[in-house]
């Protein structure tokens, strides 16, 4: 049996890419239909996307994001954020929304129970 050693920092950086590479793959085959699908207000979007409710508003008036109103309120697709994102109308990361689908899918479960 062969044996291979490397040094800790070129291992460390193999499992990082791994994990970006596993990252991906999971971006990659959520389709944005399933996103169309999960619905967030406005707080949830200005609270993860670090944005103040005014941004959010000169965005819905310049028709740079969609949304919906139900009973007063207003609502979000998570595929419409991400196309904000996508396209830099909302100048945050990837991570920011990766937050905020998180918090849907906490939201989802909880009202499951």
């Amino acid at each position: 049996m062969d044996r291979i050693t490397i040094d800790s920092a070129a291992y460390k950086e193999v499992v990082e890419r791994l994990k970006r590479i596993e990252h991906y793959v999971i971006e990659a085959s959520q389709s944005s239909e399933n996103l169309d699908k999960m619905w967030v207000d406005s707080y949830a979007v200005c609270q993860y996307l670090q944005i103040s409710e005014r941004t959010l508003q000169r965005l819905r008036s310049k028709g740079e994001i969609a949304y919906s109103v139900l009973g007063g309120k207003i609502y979000y697709t998570l595929g419409a954020i991400k196309h904000a994102l996508e396209s830099r109308t909302i100048k945050r990361s990837e991570d920011q929304f990766a937050e905020l689908r998180a918090h849907y899918e906490k939201i989802r479960r909880s009202v499951k129970k």
